[in-house]
């Protein structure tokens, strides 16, 4: 199921809302729930911290594709961001050491088993999975 969000903060309540249904109807649960919603809050808070400039909504779809938990999440009116391909992240650094930004993207690269980037016609298609117990 798809659900259409506006590119606000304030929308993050009820993309938590839509996540706990969704995971609960595809019988996702456990470690799995917890890194999908990991995810959605990471690249949705994203999406709207660095797509400022967009008037376009954030469509985010969630379902079960067989052993995995498949995520969808549509950017509109966007410019190219391949979340796939993130800057080199140093964490033996202390936080002190470390210049702000990255370490979200880093995570997710290690929490998902698997994640996909398409662009076109400035639009940002981030698909991932994440296998369940």
């Amino acid at each position: 199921m798809e659900k259409v969000f506006h590119r606000t903060l304030a929308e993050l309540e009820r993309v938590f809302y839509f996540i706990e249904h969704q995971l609960v109807s595809e019988k996702v649960d456990g470690k799995a729930a917890f890194a999908v919603k990991f995810v959605v809050e990471e690249l949705f808070t994203n999406m709207v911290k660095y797509g400022k400039g967009s008037k376009g909504d954030i469509t985010l779809g969630i379902m079960r594709a067989g052993d995995a938990c498949k995520v969808t999440m549509v950017d509109d009116d966007v410019d190219e961001f391949d979340i796939t391909k993130p800057k080199e992240i140093d964490i033996s650094q202390s936080l002190e050491e470390r210049t702000p930004g990255g370490l979200g993207i880093y995570l997710i690269s290690k929490i998902v088993d698997s994640i996909d980037y398409r662009y076109a016609n400035r639009q940002s298609t981030i698909t991932f999975t994440k296998r369940l117990e």
